[in-house]
């Protein structure tokens, strides 16, 4: 419906101009134009992993659509699989590196604190699965499953990485190994996964490691400046309609980003700025296409 259309074309815009604002956000600090103090950092931090889990939702997009391929067309999609799979989990330990520069992000401070209010070895031990459930399964069974998700540092790097692994490894073998995935299966595995995960004592950090200004500036040259490894020429005013690798575009249109995105999956050829991902552009002018693509053409 309209409403529908109307917000997610705000959330493509909001996805693409956030990546603009956090390379003014840093700019600034390198200018001198604001202070790097608690406030700002605080900040940096935020716009940083929110930059980058947009730039996830992109790749999960991708993967969704390539995985769907074997699934439902029996096409075999392993090499995209693969590739996309594993840039989905780099990416959240690149988050999660991120998020544990502040301290303000980290989950080491919530299971700490609730175990502080223990008299008891047995009672801290209920107050941490309480704090650990609370934010995941919320629930024995996972009643209202993420209803408390957040994002911190150890939650992010462990626990969704473990549920990532899970879901991309499950999947990925099922392309590889050609059949079909059970989902009832992969569902009881992730319950068990998160139930294990809430019974467990594992240490977390309470004190922020890195600076973060300097790992926001290497994220942003790794995920929001054009690839080094790849080139593209752009096509003014043209396009290459059909062809599309997802069904619907990606919410960043940032065209350093739609380059990353495109590098990963092997069968992207290239893509216009709506962020239409484009498996063949042989039939018209794209306004941006590979130059590998072009190489490939001509043989």
């Amino acid at each position: 419906d309209v409403y529908k259309r109307q917000y997610q074309r705000r959330v493509r815009a909001d996805a693409t101009g956030i990546v603009e604002a956090w390379r003014h956000f840093l700019n600034a600090s390198s200018n001198r134009e604001v202070k790097a103090n608690g406030p700002y950092l605080y900040d940096l931090v935020d716009i940083s992993s929110q930059v980058l889990f947009n730039l996830f939702s992109d790749f999960h997009l991708e993967f969704q659509e390539v995985f769907q391929e074997w699934q439902f067309h029996n096409i075999n999609s392993s090499l995209e699989v693969i590739s996309l799979s594993s840039k989905m989990l780099e990416l959240i330990k690149d988050i999660d590196l991120v998020l544990g520069s502040n301290v303000n992000y980290l989950l080491g401070i919530w299971i700490e604190t609730a175990k502080s209010w223990a008299t008891d070895a047995e009672e801290a031990a209920l107050y941490e699965y309480n704090a650990r459930n609370q934010i995941t399964l919320w629930g024995p069974d996972g009643e209202i499953n993420d209803y408390a998700a957040k994002h911190w540092n150890g939650l992010v790097g462990d626990y969704y990485f473990r549920r990532w692994n899970l879901f991309t490894s499950t999947l990925s073998q099922a392309v590889l190994k050609g059949y079909h995935v059970d989902f009832d299966k992969y569902l009881a595995d992730l319950l068990a996964l998160e139930q294990a995960w809430d019974s467990e004592s594992k240490l977390y950090p309470i004190l922020p490691s890195g600076d973060p200004l300097a790992i926001s500036r290497a994220m942003l040259v790794k995920y929001a400046t054009d690839p080094t490894t790849s080139s593209y020429t752009r096509y003014p005013n043209t396009d290459a309609p059909g062809n599309d690798i997802t069904s619907r575009n990606t919410w960043t249109t940032d065209v350093s980003q739609l380059k990353i995105l495109c590098d990963a999956n092997p069968s992207c050829k290239g893509f216009n700025s709506n962020g239409w991902l484009k498996t063949d552009v042989s039939k018209t002018c794209l306004l941006y296409t590979s130059d590998a693509a072009d190489e490939e053409d001509s043989v």
